[in-house]
């Protein structure tokens, strides 16, 4: 219970940071997030069993990994820190999962976000858009392979460039 409380209190924290969550928004995190504290190796998600979900680092440190067959060596494609995350599919809306695994690096205290949890409201609710949108910008910013480009890029399927909405950043 202890765990669920300070992961829940991180996730408020930096909500708060880019929108107002009112009550019933705390009630729905609490609902709807599941917390899970790892080990140093321990895996979050694997390619082998594909799962539609965000995993937002608390505490501690993850990676999402792929074996190079090239060398038949482990890969390591983008880590999250603290207060970042890391998706399973390479966006919100799609179905393909990535291929690799989420690995922890440290013992961490992590939240995962099925998605199908945030799409029914993402769309109706601007205070949930909003703490999509900052977990999804603060997961392709920490990119390794590959540097994230904000313009002309579709963020969970919405072209930030042209609209209205403000960016953030942390």
């Amino acid at each position: 219970m202890k765990k669920d409380t300070t992961a829940l209190n991180i996730i408020f924290q930096f909500w708060s940071e880019y929108a107002q969550a009112d009550e019933y928004h705390k009630q729905w995190a609490r609902d709807n997030l599941h917390t899970i504290q790892v080990n140093r190796g321990e895996l979050l998600y694997t390619y082998s069993f594909p799962q539609r979900s965000l995993y937002f680092v608390c505490q501690g440190m993850i990676a999402f990994v792929s074996i190079d067959p090239s060398i038949k060596k482990r890969k390591i494609e983008s880590v999250a820190l603290a207060y970042n995350s890391l998706k399973t599919t390479n966006h919100l809306y799609s179905g393909t999962p990535r291929a690799g695994s989420i690995v922890a690096l440290r013992s961490s205290l992590v939240l995962r976000i099925a998605y199908g949890r945030v799409k029914t409201l993402k769309n109706r609710d601007l205070v949930i858009f909003y703490l999509m949108y900052s977990l999804v910008e603060k997961q392709d910013s920490i990119e390794v392979i590959s540097p994230f480009c904000y313009q002309n890029h579709n963020l969970m399927g919405i072209d930030f460039s042209a609209s209205s909405f403000p960016v953030f950043s942390r």
